[in-house]
């Protein structure tokens, strides 16, 4: 049986290397981390880091990105698909609607999104549609990241605020 694995979800940190290392340093310990754009280097200069540990990252581009990352990739942990995308594709501005669908034709779990700079935690028919918000440049009072505590029981998540 597989044990718990601690996931970090970031997104949106627009080149600044202090949203990305104040995450890691308010999340502990952390068994990988998805980075879901915005921009890619960020997510490179965090990945040198989290080498160090033999922590992977996963990270997809965003709309301010223009190479250096697939689109979106499925990732499986403890028997979960976990859909990795930035959102701007699928119009999470405007509602969340065409992103369920397009999880739903993936056969996710879960859905992984940045490009609002909000946090939004919500499921959709047992769908968790899940957006860590903006690390570097929040639309709220402070700048925040998810967590993901992934289990063969199940998904939990907890948005993160750091001040």
């Amino acid at each position: 049986m597989p044990e718990a694995k601690r996931i970090l979800v970031i997104s949106d940190t627009h080149l600044s290397e202090a949203a990305w290392r104040g995450a890691l340093s308010v999340a502990g310990p952390i068994d990988m981390a998805f980075h879901l754009g915005d921009n890619v280097s960020d997510a490179r200069k965090m990945e040198r880091e989290l080498a160090k540990t033999g922590t992977p990252l996963y990270c997809v581009k965003g709309n301010c990105d223009f190479s250096g990352a697939e689109d979106e990739q499925l990732v499986t942990v403890c028997g979960w698909r976990l859909w990795l995308t930035h959102g701007h594709k699928f119009g999470v501005k405007y509602g969340l609607g065409r992103l369920f669908y397009a999880a739903r034709e993936r056969e996710a779990d879960a859905a992984l999104f940045g490009h609002t700079h909000q946090p939004c935690e919500e499921y959709m028919e047992g769908c968790l549609l899940l957006n860590p918000g903006s690390a570097a440049r929040p639309r709220g009072v402070h700048p925040t990241f998810a967590l993901l505590e992934v289990s063969r029981d199940g998904i939990r998540s907890r948005i993160v605020a750091m001040d």
